[in-house]
């Protein structure tokens, strides 16, 4: 990619960003109080269980995913 156009397309994307981060923070910020309460809870559970069934999932299949990775990369990984 070209050096001008990347300026270019990173300024705008960071420009759009800051835009729609800062007016988020502006709109919710009156407003989040009230969601902190019932919201802040379920959201802390749902995080939770979705981290158990993560790990509880990797633990089950952990003898499928390292022998796949090591038909992926055969050997010591040092070679890579």
């Amino acid at each position: 990619m070209l050096w001008p156009s990347f300026l270019l397309f990173n300024a705008l994307g960071g420009i759009t960003w800051a835009t729609f981060y800062g007016l988020g923070s502006y709109f919710l910020g009156e407003s989040i109080h009230r969601l902190t309460g019932p919201v802040g809870t379920v959201t802390i559970v749902f995080v939770v269980f979705i981290i158990i069934a993560g790990l509880a999932l990797i633990w089950r299949n952990e003898q499928r995913l390292e022998e796949l990775a090591e038909q992926a990369l055969p050997g010591s990984l040092d070679v890579y």
